[in-house]
């Protein structure tokens, strides 16, 4: 009888460290392979017609799919991402990560890599990446299609008469205190083409994009509005992606004199927002009160530069399917 359990005991041991071994394997198998971006394509897209290219649909363990992001900030230069940025995270339901180069340089690495690098959010928290580089070629733009479920977009487009202005401005590093009324008409000359292009690059760009990802899974923004309004901004991405409204209606205050938006210094929240935002230096405020209105165009150009505007602006409003409050001469 006793023979007969320690038998009995044996053979329970060996059942329960065999249970034991093949749950660890298991469990390092799902953590090497639940990943299988490489290898596991089952989707295809309509890019262009008679075109198509194939999705990588990859099989993903949950607490990993939790660390990939659900929208991504996409914009163009002199779109001011990284002020939205710091924008939404001031909201406490989002958790915003810095560029990861997932779309350029890092996509060779593969989406276990991907799910490495990102922080652990918390139950309540979703992910969102800058990361304005993703929409500025095809193969970038494709890359996106490997995130699994996939990301939204939020695409941040600015008045391309500013983005001119800006980079005049730019150019001239160091002088904004003793800026000229316009800009001069030699410095216009070598750059006329450069309006129209930045048209172009924003039609291409979101027609490629609506070929892609459905019409309700991109949010286009007027960076403009960001400026004149922040908490609409804010309000407007909480609805795109199902968040409670969180930020106070008092968190911004808008200065009487400029037009400028700032924070309001007097909130509760005010000393918390000073470390998270990125504000003007010496002020509460989200942009230079500076170069809001920006620069004029030489008057001897203006009718010329009208034209190419009009078309681009027409143009690139029936693309995206609105219009916003951008500059005509």
């Amino acid at each position: 009888m006793a023979e007969g359990n320690k038998n009995t005991l044996c053979l329970v041991l060996i059942a329960v460290t065999f249970v034991g071994i093949f749950g660890y394997l298991r469990l390092s198998w799902l953590s090497a392979f639940c990943v299988q971006s490489d290898t596991h394509k089952d989707k295809s897209v309509n890019v262009f017609p008679g075109q198509q290219v194939q999705a990588l649909e990859p099989r993903l363990c949950s607490h990993i799919t939790s660390r990939f992001p659900k929208a991504i900030i996409a914009g163009f230069s002199h779109c001011r991402t990284n002020t939205v940025r710091d924008l939404l995270q001031l909201h406490p339901d989002i958790l915003v990560v810095p560029d990861s180069g997932f779309c350029r340089e890092n996509s060779f690495k593969g989406l276990k890599w991907y799910s490495k690098t990102a922080p652990i959010p918390t139950s309540h928290q979703v992910i969102i990446e800058e990361s304005p580089h993703c929409l500025e070629s095809t193969a970038s733009t494709l890359h996106m299609l490997r995130i699994h479920p996939k990301p939204k977009l939020i695409i941040i487009l600015q008045d391309p008469v500013l983005r001119f202005v800006y980079e005049y401005i730019e150019s001239k590093q160091g002088m904004v205190g003793n800026m000229p009324k316009s800009i001069p008409k030699e410095w216009i000359e070598s750059r006329l083409t450069k309006l129209s292009d930045i048209y172009y690059s924003y039609t291409v760009t979101i027609g490629f994009a609506f070929r892609l990802f459905t019409k309700q899974d991109i949010l286009i923004v007027d960076e403009g509005e960001v400026e004149r309004d922040p908490l609409s901004f804010v309000t407007k991405v909480e609805k795109f992606l199902g968040l409670r409204s969180r930020l106070p209606k008092n968190l911004f205050v808008e200065v009487k004199d400029t037009g400028v938006v700032c924070f309001n210094k007097r909130h509760t929240s005010y000393p918390a927002v000073r470390e998270k935002f990125h504000m003007v230096e010496n002020s509460s405020c989200l942009f230079n009160e500076k170069l809001q209105d920006g620069l004029d165009v030489e008057e001897s150009y203006r009718k010329e530069f009208e034209a190419i505007n009009a078309i681009g602006r027409e143009a690139t409003f029936l693309m995206i399917g609105m219009d916003f409050n951008w500059k005509k001469y």
